[in-house]
């Protein structure tokens, strides 16, 4: 839901050829000052080839390089085991390499035995030191 009075359309940002790694809805989001943001929420089902999503990924987020762009989403990828699983460090690197990086560095899903991070949002540099630190939030 997104709130009355903020102007809005969907992006369709069909990759070719046609991608099944992952779900996916962007729209885009005019601003009254500055530029407009593109907010993407991404679904990557469990059991996905991770190199496959950041092959995707990678297209997706050099299509919209020069936008302020905010990635939310359920990325079935573990970020705490970025020394140790590849795919993990691709797909952070995929984001760093576009000035982007993650926002949440501690465990979202945490049991008695486990703790993991899969659940993200990432923003890019620019965004993230104009809204989030000199104003506290989004």
């Amino acid at each position: 839901m997104i709130k009355y009075g903020i102007k809005f359309w969907p992006l369709d940002l069909e990759i070719t050829p046609k991608h099944n790694t992952h779900e996916a809805i962007f729209i885009h989001v005019q601003q009254q000052k500055g530029n407009d943001l593109v907010i993407g929420v991404i679904y990557l089902p469990p059991g996905q080839p991770l190199q496959g999503f950041n092959d995707d990924l990678a297209v997706l987020i050099l299509s919209k390089s020069k936008q302020r762009v905010i990635l939310i989403g359920d990325f079935n990828m573990d970020l705490l085991k970025l020394n140790t699983n590849e795919p993990t460090r691709n797909f952070l690197n995929i984001l760093t390499a576009t000035y982007s990086a993650p926002v949440i560095n501690c465990p979202t899903r945490v049991t008695e035995t486990t703790a993991t991070l899969i659940d993200n949002k990432a923003v890019r540099k620019n965004f993230f030191l104009e809204h989030v630190c000199s104003k506290g939030a989004i």
